[in-house]
């Protein structure tokens, strides 16, 4: 039977558009090109130099753009040299099969293509070309039109996924790469900046202007990215993905801090900072690995609150604000989601009330992404009562004992007053390691009391709570829309280790492994007000004497928040939440959550499938989710209930818990059990609550019996 091609071809979803492929042509943009599969004749795993012939027209691609700033040169492609790489698995006999290109612009005449690369293109699928003569002696423009055009070209040659194109560079490369990154990052995905990058923006020097050294010192200039076009926006599109990767002896390694720290972060963009060992030209194949891993990684917003709605449970948005996530649930002592204001300004904040208060948030997630997951946190002190106050951030496996977060397998950050702040691990033999501490300045950041003199114009001595409240009068500071509150934390954690950075100057920083932990510099740490770039502390599994499989095993995990005594029965203050955003590979449904929760597991699977019952209560694990039942528990059932109302016209009464949204309960009766002889009498009644049950209600006569069940089914 042909397929009906009809009015209603348009209400099609996309995901039935490949079967419409084969019948017609639906739009320019889904019509597949003609290719032939190596038409360069090229090797897979094997860097050429080759020349990729002029384009025949340019009418599909947008040579008007950043024109100023672009040498468009489709005549240079005909005698223009560049380093091709086809990765190992490319498949000849297969065109319709799509690749990833990554086109570099070296700081050098002659490209040579970096090997320690080879593992990560071929792993991923992606293509590399590079440009020959382009390097830093060159003029800008043409350096950026010979890697825009060759990618370009080469997408024309070979089957290139056009969401999968990214540019890259090295030094001065770099930066000219992150140029046009910005000036097309319509036509870019991603950049990955080896040891150079720049900004659309001034980021203001505050220490000895055009000093290139890593030693508390950034060139105030030298990341100004500086065209003739009007300046591109600093904030990138949703879909882009930035990655500076650096290295500890790198001497522009404080110009890549600032520009992670002071620009991208600071205007929202999607980015990662990567730092291992070595110089500033050194070839870093795992750095390379992480970079791409990074634009290929889903980035799902899994729990993004900023605690606006003054409900715990759930989270709304509000004043168009981007959430995710579904809310907290307090564990213990009084925790609540309120307003506090400091600085003339009202926030919403999540609250944990003095000593033992807790809570977790609603949502878990899965440790199996190499990428891995990103969080940020704003958290701060509202009172620095007897410096007795430690707030911890524990991520944990989903269903770990909550009465006792600090004993139990995972990651553990604390902020202290009075003591060193640290980064701890439990493994999963109960083994406690210390993987770093830090200590800061005498008036500790977390303390609302704290003031300093903004380096903005005519902004004067301010909370450091605002310390980067944007003003638009100041040309260096516009556009920088994030009011920073708080100490801000941002936690990286993948299947390579982890790393930190922090908002505030640190004193004192100290590795529990000698050699192994280490800290944005290679230089001593000093306390400067001005602060020069970000502390970074890092430190890798297979140097903290664990590897990543056994410091945080595969599986589901969950976050939580603890505010507590150091020295008990002294006083202690309360712990602010200003915001969170966990960003990991993918959301659990509600369903999932439960199960991880409960079993450690997001797959209906073993005791925690649907129709398992662990607990031996007579309810299957569906059953008691639907219900708000604990299926480890057979006191807790929430089992439905029925009973008799007398005459006149007896009737019968079916009482349940319409606990969940997005599950169908469906009431049945029957006048014999016979299995054909049930029909519904009710679809989702009443209202959904996890307390408050609906009743559904069947009249006995003239049927000398009647039967009424509860059937629950889920998407």
């Amino acid at each position: 039977m042909p397929f009906p091609l009809s009015s209603t071809l348009g209400f099609f979803p996309l995901s039935a558009l490949p079967r419409l492929l084969g019948i017609v042509c639906l739009a320019a943009w889904l019509c597949p090109v003609a290719r032939a599969s190596n038409p360069l004749g090229l090797t897979p795993g094997t860097a050429a130099t080759v020349t990729l012939g002029q384009i025949t027209t340019l009418a599909n691609f947008n040579t008007s753009t950043a024109a100023a700033d672009i040498s468009y040169t489709n005549s240079d492609l005909a005698t223009r040299s560049y380093v091709v790489r086809l990765p190992t698995g490319y498949n000849a006999s297969d065109p319709a099969k799509t690749y990833g290109l990554v086109t570099y612009i070296d700081a050098g005449d002659a490209h040579t293509f970096p090997a320690s690369y080879a593992a990560a293109l071929d792993a991923r699928n992606v293509i590399w070309i590079g440009g020959i003569g382009i390097g830093n002696a060159q003029f800008t423009d043409l350096r950026r039109g010979v890697a825009i055009m060759g990618a370009y070209r080469l997408s024309q040659l070979y089957p290139i996924d056009p969401a999968r194109i990214y540019v890259s560079g090295l030094s001065g490369g770099s930066r000219t790469a992150n140029d046009l990154a910005y000036l097309r990052s319509d036509y870019f995905r991603g950049f990955i900046g080896r040891v150079g990058s720049s900004l659309p923006a001034i980021i203001p020097g505050w220490q000895t202007a055009g000093s290139n050294s890593n030693v508390n010192n950034f060139d105030a200039d030298y990341e100004y990215m500086s065209v003739n076009s009007a300046d591109p926006s600093v904030v990138l599109p949703a879909y882009f993905r930035t990655v500076l990767m650096t290295q500890y002896g790198d001497f522009r390694r404080s110009e890549q801090l600032a520009v992670y720290r002071y620009g991208h972060l600071n205007h929202g963009n999607q980015v990662r900072l990567v730092m291992r060992p070595g110089g500033h030209s050194d070839e870093v194949g795992p750095s390379f690995t992480d970079a791409l891993d990074f634009l290929y990684h889903p980035l799902v917003d899994l729990v993004w609150d900023r605690f606006q709605n003054s409900d715990l449970s759930t989270n709304p948005p509000s004043g168009g604000d981007t959430v995710a996530g579904t809310g907290f649930t307090s564990l213990s002592g009084t925790v609540s989601e309120t307003t506090y204001s400091y600085n003339s300004t009202t926030h919403g904040v999540l609250r944990l009330n003095g000593d033992g208060a807790a809570v977790r948030a609603n949502d878990t997630f899965t440790w199996k992404d190499p990428s891995g997951i990103l969080l940020d946190a704003r958290l701060r002190a509202e009172t620095a009562t007897g410096l007795n106050q430690q707030i911890g951030l524990h991520i944990l496996p989903a269903n770990a004992p909550e009465t006792t977060p600090a004993t139990q397998t995972g990651f553990h950050l604390y902020w202290v007053y009075g003591q060193p702040d640290r980064a701890e691990l439990v493994t999963v033999d109960g083994t406690r390691k210390t993987l770093a501490t830090w200590e800061h300045t005498a008036t500790h950041p977390m303390n609302l009391a704290t003031t300093v003199t903004s380096p903005q114009s005519g902004e004067g001595v301010v909370t450091e709570k605002t310390f980067w409240h944007n003003n638009n009068s100041a040309p260096a500071f516009a556009g920088r829309t994030q009011a920073f509150r708080g100490e801000d934390v941002r936690l990286v954690l993948n299947s390579v280790g982890f790393q930190l950075t922090f908002n505030r100057p640190a004193v004192n920083l100290t590795t529990a492994y000698t050699g192994k932990v280490v800290t944005a510099t290679t230089d001593a740490v000093t306390t400067n007000p001005n602060e020069t770039f970000p502390i970074v502390l890092q430190g890798f599994w297979s140097e903290v004497e664990t590897a990543a499989i056994n410091a945080l095993p595969a599986g589901s995990y969950k976050l939580l928040l603890t505010n507590d005594a150091i020295t008990p029965g002294q006083p202690v203050g309360n712990a602010l939440v200003d915001e969170l955003h966990l960003i990991a590979s993918s959301s659990p449904t509600a369903l999932q959550n439960w199960r991880a929760l409960n079993f450690g597991t997001t797959s209906s699977t073993g005791t925690a499938a649907d129709l398992a019952d662990p607990d031996g209560d007579g309810l299957p694990n569906l059953l008691e989710y639907a219900l708000a039942s604990n299926p480890n528990a057979p006191a807790s059932a929430n089992a439905p209930t029925a009973s008799l109302l007398p005459a006149p016209g007896s009737t019968l009464v079916l009482s349940f818990l319409r606990a969940r949204s997005g599950l169908t309960y469906t009431v049945e009766a029957s006048s014999t059990l016979a299995p054909d002889s049930w029909t519904v009498i009710a679809t989702n009644p009443g209202t959904v609550s996890p307390t408050v049950p609906v009743t559904v209600t069947d009249s006995v006569a003239p049927a000398p019996s009647r039967f009424l069940r509860l059937r629950v089914t889920a998407p």
